[in-house]
């Protein structure tokens, strides 16, 4: 390429990436501008914008948009199916095998991913390397945005990254598929119970994506793809906008393809999700008419067209079409948009009535209240979204902790004053080990230093999950000593009421929390703390309401969100638990044994292990904490009936236990339960008799355990001594008794479960397997996990198991 070519492609990506933020009628005006001046520019320009239309589509070969530019501009041997040259090389670990789609906004490659050995897609956005920082940091932040979305109608994300020599990427799955605007060219106007279930799904998908505050944007159809079994999946989130945007300019609605944007998108005005519903009602209509409801010569034609048409209804295009459908499409096409639907879920349930002959609720009239709707207000996607759900604005592009107001001064001497002060900063930005030197310094300094003392309970309680008998008692020490000084101390009572709970004394603590509520600084602290004993006495509302009211005080902090998943996914309540999950890695796209969790939470709910899967495939092989992704692979392997590949997951582990604050499992009693599988008897009693021996040991110096005392009774059943192993697991229960805390009570109760099934004991097992699908116990049981899970494979043959089964499916 000559240097004056090289200078006119740079110039080209500038004002493609400049005009490509801006909306319809500003770009206009400022294409104009350039074509003033340079009408070859405009042109290039146009071609560039114009070919966005085209993005994932695939190549045949690369003849439009894009294809004249790089074809003008590239040096004579450079092949025009592979525009960016990449073909051979490899990006981080990708190996790039050919060009497969391209757009106005980036290029998508078949690659082989080299560390797990399988094909996916690789999408390069345009001219990256002449990107600069903020278009860089706009682009990580937009896929990690798409990421955390983990739908069966949404396009997955693999990987987002930035290779050695410069390049970004997207890895994503390689999909096997028809782009939906491929086959409306191919077929024109659908089968109408096939269009309505694609957009029913196109309509799920957005739900899951609104609802965790992430627009779209520009759903066309060229962003859908239709798989093989049916199964419809919006593509290119990476140009989805999340809900709020703080840190751009603001006002400008922006982005989207001319056809498909929606009024306020033309006006530049202000975006919410209901510019999706707009996009997804003009996507249904070509769905069934093969024409779009507006057209134009021209870009400003069309723009007044949708700002200013009454769409004609698909009927009038389409005779014969059921009335109900023009229903649907007109409110999804009005141009008021307090006047469309008022959610994607509601348009969902709509078109799947229309599609089974039943009546449609049509509930499309009903106005939207704004304060529900997530808004995009600019240019790029911050990390800021709203969780709808519980009633509170999350803001991410403020990753600092609320520092609460500070109390009068409690001290005479200034220097340990000074460190309080230090500590707190440190604690409430969660560096407790830190914070707990400072608050011993300031104690140092002044032993009557009340609420350093009160402050330092606090952190001996969260420096662990499950602290040891000597912090426990520390803690408590601490905090009564706080309050012989200072009786109404409200820290002091607070950290009390931490001890009880962390003693499963669930009372006490609310009784302790209650006189911490007048005076404490940290209110959504308390509010949290609440809701975990709500929670564990069995107040299951209560726990809900005030996990809620943690996050509505304090917007900004995070710790908050897995309580309050937790506690939605423990009630069954699956669908709300994994919208809390979303949102939380959009916070933190690096929480992997978050996502795991997640994964975990669509087993129980489905029965099925995609989600799963996909989750230990996007975490690093490195990250194992606590060997908790080692068990996770035993298990989707053995849910999946591939025992060979769960032995071989445990012979690459790097730990000899997979254990949280309510499981414990040497690697030892994993094989013994895969040899189960495999029936090989000889080695599966030798691992269960290693377990064995180590399981003793570790009860000697840990008695009241009852993870170990499940973990025993398992390996004893396997090597059947029934009569010990029975023993072990009503020793287990008896250690956590729902009395105490009821979370608590249900996650050993499955575990004697499992082992009363394996020793043949089906009145045992079926009893508390009643009793867990009668309370919330999402965890443990579930009709869909209790289907697939070959702990239960004996109880299969037993009639009352699938009666138990069907009635509680029933509920």
């Amino acid at each position: 390429m000559s240097e004056a070519a090289a200078e006119r492609w740079r110039e080209t990506c500038e004002r493609f990436h400049e005009l490509s933020d801006l909306d319809g009628v500003a770009r206009l005006k400022r294409l104009t501008e350039i074509g003033r001046t340079d009408p070859e520019l405009r042109a290039a320009v146009e071609s560039l914008l114009s070919a966005d239309d085209m993005v994932d589509e695939r190549l045949e070969p690369l003849k439009v948009g894009i294809a004249d530019v790089v074809q003008r501009h590239l040096a004579p041997d450079r092949s025009p199916v592979d525009p960016l040259r990449l073909v051979g090389r490899t990006i981080s670990h990708f190996r790039i095998i050919e060009p497969i789609a391209a757009g106005g906004m980036g290029v998508v490659y078949r690659a082989e991913d080299t560390r797990l050995g399988r094909e996916v897609a690789v999408k390069l956005p345009l001219a990256s390397q002449q990107m600069d920082k903020q278009g860089r940091a706009r682009f990580v932040r937009e896929a990690r945005a798409a990421g955390a979305l983990d739908h069966r109608n949404l396009c997955s994300i693999y990987e987002v990254g930035e290779s050695e020599d410069g390049w970004l990427f997207l890895a994503m799955p390689l999909y096997a598929g028809e782009p939906l605007k491929s086959r409306i060219a191919r077929e024109g106007p659908l089968a109408v119970n096939g269009a309505l279930d694609i957009a029913r799904q196109i309509a799920e998908g957005l739900a899951f994506a609104h609802e965790a505050g992430v627009v779209h944007r520009d759903l066309k159809p060229g962003n859908v793809i239709v798989l093989p079994d049916g199964t419809a999946k919006i593509l290119d989130f990476g140009l989805a906008k999340s809900a709020d945007l703080s840190d751009t300019p603001s006002g400008v609605g922006g982005l989207g393809t001319a056809g498909y944007m929606a009024p306020e998108q033309v006006r530049g005005q202000p975006v919410d999700a209901r510019a999706d519903l707009w996009s997804l009602g003009v996507v249904l209509y070509e769905m069934l008419t093969g024409v779009r409801p507006f057209r134009g010569d021209d870009a400003v034609s069309l723009a007044h067209a949708i700002l200013h048409e009454d769409v004609p209804s698909p009927s009038t295009v389409r005779p014969g079409l059921p009335g109900s459908v023009d229903v649907v499409v007109r409110t999804l096409l009005r141009q008021d948009r307090d006047q469309r639907y008022a959610s994607a879920r509601d348009v969902a349930a709509d078109l799947e009535s229309i599609r089974r002959g039943a009546t449609p609720a049509l509930r499309g009239h009903v106005p939207s209240h704004r304060s529900a709707w997530p808004r995009t207000r600019s240019k790029g996607v911050a990390t800021v979204l709203s969780i709808v759900a519980v009633g509170v604005m999350v803001s991410m592009a403020a990753a600092k902790v609320l520092t609460p107001a500070l109390p009068r001064k409690l001290t005479a001497n200034d220097a340990a004053y000074e460190f309080y002060l230090r500590g707190r900063e440190y604690e409430n930005t969660g560096r407790v080990a830190v914070a707990e030197t400072l608050y011993s310094r300031a104690l140092a300094l002044d032993s009557t230093f009340a609420l350093a003392r009160a402050r330092l309970a606090v952190v001996h309680l969260a420096s662990t999950n499950r602290p040891d008998a000597a912090r426990l008692q520390q803690a408590r020490e601490e905090a009564t000593a706080a309050l012989r000084a200072q009786p109404s101390l409200a820290d002091a009572h607070y950290a009390l009421g931490l001890y009880w709970q962390r003693r499963y004394d669930h009372h006490r603590a609310l009784a302790q929390f209650a006189l911490a509520r007048d005076g404490l600084q940290d209110p959504g602290a308390l509010h949290a703390a609440m809701g975990v004993s709500y929670r564990g006495v069995g107040r299951w509302e209560e726990a809900i309401a005030e996990l809620e009211r943690a996050l509505a005080l304090d917007p900004r902090n995070i710790v908050y969100a897995p309580e309050l998943a937790h506690t939605y996914g423990r009630m069954r309540r699956y669908r709300e638990s994994q919208r809390v999950w979303s949102r939380y890695y959009a916070l933190t796209p690096d929480a992997y044994g978050f996502m795991l969790i997640k994964g975990w939470s669509y087993t129980r709910a489905n029965g099925t292990t995609d989600t799963l899967a996909a989750a230990l495939r996007r975490i690093p092989p490195e990250f194992d904490e606590r060997g908790m992704v080692t068990f996770s692979r035993v298990s989707l392997a053995r849910f999946q009936r591939r025992p060979t590949d769960a032995l071989a997951v445990l012979a690459a582990s790097r730990h000899t236990v997979s254990e949280d604050d309510m499981l414990y499992r040497p690697q030892s009693l994993l094989r013994g339960m895969v040899y189960a599988d495999l029936r090989d008897s000889i080695r599966a009693v030798a691992q269960f008799d290693s377990a064995r021996a180590m399981l003793e040991d570790s009860l000697a110096v840990h008695p009241t355990d009852p993870r170990l005392h499940i973990a025993l009774g398992m390996a004893l059943a396997g090597l059947g001594r029934k009569p010990d192993a029975i023993r072990a697991a009503e020793q287990a229960m008896e250690l956590a008794p729902i009395s105490s805390d009821v979370v608590r009570a249900t996650c050993f109760m499955g575990g004697a479960a499992e082992i009363f099934v394996s020793l043949g004991e089906n009145d045992s097992a079926l009893r508390l397997l009643n009793e867990l699908l009668r309370l919330p116990a999402g965890r443990e049981a579930s009709v869909p996990l209790l289907r697939m899970d070959p702990a239960y494979d004996r109880l299969r043959d037993d009639p009352r198991f699938e009666q138990m089964l069907r009635r509680y499916a029933a509920i």
